[in-house]
């Protein structure tokens, strides 16, 4: 019997694939020689940065940013801190932490991705993550991690944008939410049996839902909802197209990785260049 066959980069188990699933690499270029000590540990740390279980990570930051604007609460208008527990922090707090606002074309230019992480009150943050925790763990099995991750984002974005564009003020993952929904019916109704699907059903009766919620309830961001959708929608279709493709999943990957790596540099710029204003003030 033949051994099962060991990804020579990542050292994951592949049987007879020419393409690594995890790491991508072509078995067909396998060097020839040892490789160094140093050159596999630096793989196996790029390994486990290239893991499974983005959700996760995800739901960690998001949380670990609203503990950031309770903190900013309490360090620059401490009497508002209850209120920003249930409300949200104050909106000059809030802009400078990343959210989104017509002055997305005035500069800020970060703030359609980092305002995905910032949430209006511990109810705001705990609909979203629970949504998430179902959501996002579906998608990011039926594609691929780094897909998952550039569709939260990208949908987010777009999602703010639309909302910049309209004058609104708003913050949420909302937005990244319907584009993941919008991707799920999309890979359900192509993989699966058309509309008929379940989680076709399941995930369009949520859209429906949220955007019905979001017209009767004053100060929920539709436009936001509405781009989302319409985005994860988009991805959701490039994956049924093109998913099988070496390059297109090795662009899905870079481009999601080079997205979050803008993520954090605009919270860094949002932190060095808008708080200390409120601080000085």
């Amino acid at each position: 019997m033949k051994k099962p066959a060991l990804c020579y980069r990542c050292h994951k188990l592949i049987g007879t694939a020419r393409i690594c699933p995890y790491c991508f690499a072509d078995q067909t270029h396998a060097p020839k020689r040892f490789v160094s000590s140093l050159k596999q540990h630096i793989w196996s740390w790029c390994d486990k940065l290239w893991q499974p279980d983005f959700t996760s990570r995800v739901l960690a930051i998001t949380i670990g940013m609203f503990v950031i604007q309770l903190v900013a609460t309490l360090v620059l208008s401490p009497s508002a801190v209850l209120a920003a527990i249930f409300r949200g922090p104050p909106s000059g707090i809030v802009l400078a932490l990343g959210a989104s606002s017509p002055f997305v074309f005035h500069g800020h230019w970060w703030a359609p991705l980092t305002a995905i992480f910032l949430h209006g009150g511990i109810i705001h943050l705990g609909f979203n993550m629970m949504a998430l925790t179902f959501i996002a763990h579906t998608i990011e099995r039926n594609t691929s991690p780094w897909f998952f991750i550039l569709t939260y984002l990208v949908s987010g974005a777009a999602g703010f944008i639309l909302s910049a564009l309209l004058g609104h003020f708003s913050v949420g993952a909302s937005g990244a939410l319907f584009g993941l929904i919008g991707c799920g019916m999309v890979l359900a109704f192509v993989f699966g049996p058309g509309r008929h699907d379940p989680l076709f059903m399941l995930l369009f009766n949520w859209a429906i839902m949220g955007l019905l919620f979001g017209a009767l309830i004053p100060g929920i961001d539709n436009s936001a909802h509405l781009g989302g959708l319409i985005t994860g929608a988009g991805c959701g279709w490039l994956w049924t197209r093109y998913h099988r493709g070496r390059l297109f999943r090795k662009l899905a990957m870079w481009s999601g990785f080079a997205l979050g790596l803008i993520t954090v540099v605009g919270w860094l710029t949002s932190l060095f260049t808008l708080l200390p204003h409120l601080l000085s003030s």
